[in-house]
């Protein structure tokens, strides 16, 4: 599957005596050096046959030892040159380049090993790094980078500016001239040393000094480690002004692993009478009270990143493959969508001084950690006390090695990491993340069985026999007695209407009461003649037939899948003369019209293209707080903060068909129970959708979920039966959630039938409804560090298509907490999308019906694009005047609305 466990096992000790305190390592498929005194290196060679089949091995055989340096080595980098493994050590007098399989060579032959010269009398060296074809050293040399050459000694370039000792420095592959450097103080530089110009300087970002730098190559990105234990990343596209594109504490991926479970406590039996969720955020508080108090402290500052990544021959491979079959594979490959839309997954390897950690960088979650206060291999001699040093090797990009060092041990631990094979035994000390276990709604597990059958959007079950899905709501038939006694059963669409006494429809005015006539004569002169008069029907039924081969040709239209995104402002509409804030945007399925929400109560239909013309429903005593269209586009549910919610004909605005105000029905109730069945919403509908193609309808009040059954009476025979409303509702489940305080956001799926639901909790989950069963399937914990407030699926539109598995894609978005893309099948994030502000006020989110782009809301007054495979946004759209709260796609056209707080609608579309 896309998301593969990782693997972590201890691989190889490497035993040394002399200096314990080794201040550097270095490591490579076929050797690990390090310091064996203080003027000598030791090289030891590793058993390639037992690293590829994860054997552990300890190795105490006698190293290749590299002498010449007249002071403390300071540092070691391993290269690659044309068919040899090059090493670089440096000192204060001298920098040396080794040829190291020479130097075997020579140790062998009885002769004593040396080096090239590539500088001398530079003075203290931080850190050294080569280029990707080893001709070339970035030496961190106090605040300054030389740039050397490892073929003679000459210092080529100088780059100096920052203002405190450089600790890290790298080449960018992408651009061979570039190199990034980090500092003590605490900021970044991009320098161009072929142009020699500085391309970009950081302000300060941090409280704390820069440790350690890592290059994803192939996602134009960068990751810096600080003392205090935080990792933020950086974008190296260029126009993209290398902004943070995420930045994440490893200490929240620790604690959890340290924490250890805990001791049953003694003491009394309490029986509480607050709510769930009241005692859920309590025993969080304690629990993390104890754990403070309980826990040593333990040291979390980053001494190693690592950007584990595919091959670029890989790359290619894959990035062919999805340009000649699109974003999704056709329905005949059956892949996960998380791969189809990631491809190939890349993982940040974050050390600290107690573990180690494995994070995806789509989904920003952690696949695999080792802590280093835990024993390995159930033996207390193989631990790491502290780990003071660190080094990286890929052997492939499956595999990966790291080898630790601590200052108080005379070892070196060099760990495996592994993404292919099964799981290891006990005994081996990683702990995986483990998601919420799913059981199958249509299955039947006995006590102790699991259920691994994936859910799935698209409905491909019948339903079962006490579905609630099967419920109906037929309106009441009058039953009248004949003259022979028998019952007659008269529905109120068959029964006789009471016809006036003259037998017509309408009694004509006798016209006492109207105003007497002015003018005796009016000239008719638009009335056609009786051969015109024909002519008229004719035309009525062109008309028709007209609007029918409309209606086709737009069928057969699709939604272009392979246009730009829409960055082209296209129109600005104001809806009130007002500042008014539009809380909701919402395209009929048709995308003939656009539902518009507002905080005074109202919401307009426009029409589309949107010239701000459109009736405007009133009738809400509260601001609107969502919208729904039915499938054909003809009703439109509302839901306010007055308790009510409402059902309206876009024919006719002025009055709604239907209110729903009470939590049962709106029948007339009975003597026996007028209270509870009287009962209200004591709380605000926060949501309100249809679902399974118009047959029922949600909403959502305080913790609960509503599904209702409805009747639409809309036959108005005569003009008093015209003010009666015989639509009725009627209560067919409700969903609680005992653990959340509130329901924050819904999704569900009306364009095609489907029985998921998906819920977005106080409690910073989401459940997953599955109406057919009439439960909860599954429930997602921690999707956000805070409550979900906008959850949106990929329900596509009826002018384009998808495979299957692409329907089980869904955004949840939270305050701080960027955007995230999840598969419904695999309960797995696929991709974490950061970038636009988002800080305190809820803001909309959508997929775009091709699924490539994703938009968003933001609170600097701008709207972002995503593309669906890169967690770093294409487009800020700018020329709004306040916080941009909702957005949309129309289901036709290239085209992409924002609302603002303002009450004005941006329109953008591609050129």
């Amino acid at each position: 599957e896309g998301n593969r466990l990782m693997q972590a096992c201890l691989s190889s000790v490497v035993h040394f005596s002399g200096n314990s305190s080794a201040a550097c390592v270095a490591l490579t498929e076929r050797y690990c050096a390090s310091i064996s005194t203080l003027c000598n290196i030791s090289v030891w060679s590793l058993d390639a046959e037992r690293v590829s089949k994860r054997r552990f091995q300890s190795i105490d055989e006698k190293p290749l030892v590299l002498s010449g340096h007249s002071s403390s080595v300071l540092t070691l980098a391993f290269g690659g040159g044309a068919g040899c493994t090059l090493l670089c050590s440096a000192c204060v007098h001298f920098v040396f380049v080794w040829n190291v399989e020479r130097c075997f060579t020579l140790k062998q032959t009885g002769l004593q090993p040396k080096a090239t010269i590539i500088s001398s009398g530079q003075g203290s060296v931080q850190c050294v790094s080569f280029n990707e074809d080893s001709k070339k050293i970035a030496a961190c040399v106090g605040k300054d980078v030389l740039i050397l050459k490892t073929q003679c000694q000459k210092v080529e370039i100088v780059l100096e500016g920052h203002t405190s000792l450089v600790t890290a420095a790298n080449f960018y592959r992408q651009s061979t001239e570039w190199i990034v450097s980090v500092s003590e103080d605490r900021t970044f530089k991009v320098w161009d040393i072929v142009q020699g110009v500085l391309v970009y300087q950081s302000s300060i970002v941090s409280a704390s000094p820069f440790t350690c730098l890592s290059i994803h190559h192939r996602e134009c990105q960068f990751a810096v480690g600080s003392s205090d234990g935080k990792v933020r990343v950086y974008d190296l596209t260029v126009g993209n002004g290398f902004r943070c594109v995420r930045d994440f504490e490893v200490s929240r991926f620790i604690s959890e692993e340290c924490s250890g479970e805990e001791e049953p406590r003694d003491g009394p039996t309490v029986i509480s009478s607050r709510p769930a969720w009241k005692l859920a955020e309590e025993s969080q508080l304690t629990a993390a009270a104890d754990e403070r108090e309980s826990n040593t402290e333990i040291g979390t500052a980053v001494i190693g990143l690592f950007y584990w990544s595919v091959s670029q021959e890989e790359q290619e491979l894959y990035s062919q493959a999805a340009t000649e079959t699109g974003i999704f594979y056709p329905p005949d490959q059956q892949p996960m969508a998380r791969d189809a839309i990631c491809g190939q997954t890349s993982f940040l390897v974050v050390v600290t001084q107690s573990a180690l950690v494995a994070i995806d960088c789509h989904s920003s979650q952690r696949v695999c950690d080792v802590s280093f206060q835990k024993s390995l291999l159930d033996s207390d001699l193989l631990k790491i006390v502290v780990a003071s040093v660190v080094a990286f090797n890929a052997i492939s990009s499956d595999q990966l090695q790291c080898v630790v060092h601590s200052p108080f041990q005379q070892s070196l631990f060099i760990l495996h990491l592994d993404r292919t094979q099964p799981p290891l035994e006990p005994s081996i000390m990683f702990t995986p993340l483990s998601g919420s276990e799913s059981l199958d709604s249509h299955s039947t597990a006995s006590k102790g069985e699991m259920s691994f059958a994936f859910l799935t959007v698209l409905s491909r079950e019948p339903l079962v026999s006490e579905s609630p899905l099967k419920a109906e709501l037929v309106p009441k038939v009058k039953t009248t007695a004949t003259k022979r006694g028998v019952s007659k059963h008269i529905s109120s669409r068959s029964a006789i209407k009471d016809q006036p006494l003259t037998f017509h429809s309408k009694v004509k005015s006798s016209g006492y009461s109207s105003a007497p006539r002015m003018k005796m004569f009016v000239p008719k002169t638009g009335i056609p003649s009786t051969k015109g008069s024909t002519c008229s029907h004719k035309s009525t039924s062109t008309s028709l037939k007209s609007s029918t081969r409309q209606s086709s040709e737009e069928a057969k239209r699709q939604y272009p899948v392979d246009a730009v995104p829409p960055t082209h402002l296209k129109a600005s509409v104001s809806l009130s003369d007002k500042p008014v804030a539009i809380t909701k945007i919402k395209f009929s399925d048709d995308g003939h019209r656009l539902a518009c929400c507002l905080s005074d109560g109202t919401c307009h239909c426009l029409k589309t293209p949107l010239t701000g013309n459109g009736p405007i429903l009133r009738g809400h005593n509260g601001g609107v707080t969502s919208a729904s269209w039915s499938h054909d586009g003809n009703w439109l549910l509302t839901g306010s903060s007055d308790k009510a919610a409402r059902l309206w004909s876009v024919r006719q605005p002025d009055n709604p068909l239907m209110a729903v105000s009470q939590i049962q029905h709106n029948f007339k109730p009975s003597v026996e129970k007028v209270a509870a069945e009287a009962e209200r919403f004591s709380k605000e509908i926060t949501d309100a959708q249809f679902f399974y193609v118009d047959k029922f309808f949600l909403l959502v009040s305080g913790n609960s979920l509503y599904l209702y059954k409805y009747y639409i009476d809309s036959e108005k025979p005569d003009d008093v039966r015209r003010y009666q409303n015989n639509s009725r509702y009627k209560l067919v489940k409700r969903f609680h959630q005992e653990a959340a305080q509130q329901i924050t956001a819904i999704s569900c799926v009306n364009e095609f039938h489907s029985y998921i639901v998906l819920c977005g909790g106080s409690n910073k989950t989401v459940e997953v409804y599955d109406m057919n069963a009439g439960r909860s399937a599954r429930t997602m914990k921690d999707v956000h560090c805070r409550p979900v407030h906008c959850i949106s699926q990929n329900k596509g539109s009826a002018f384009v298509g998808h495979p299957p598995d692409a329907y089980d894609l869904f955004l949840t978005t939270a305050v701080t907490d960027g955007i995230k893309l999840w598969d419904l099948r695999s309960d797995k994030c696929v991709r974490h999308y950061e970038g636009h502000a988002n800080r305190f006020h809820p803001v909309g989110t959508a997929i775009s019906p091709c699924a490539r782009f994703i938009g968003t809301g933001s609170e600097d007054k701008a709207a972002y694009l995503f593309d669906i495979r890169s967690p770093s946004h294409l487009h800020k759209l700018l020329g709004h005047g306040d916080i941009i709260s909702d957005v949309a796609f129309h289901p036709l056209h290239s085209q992409f609305v924002t609302s603002s707080a303002n009450g004005k609608l941006n329109v953008y579309a591609d050129l």
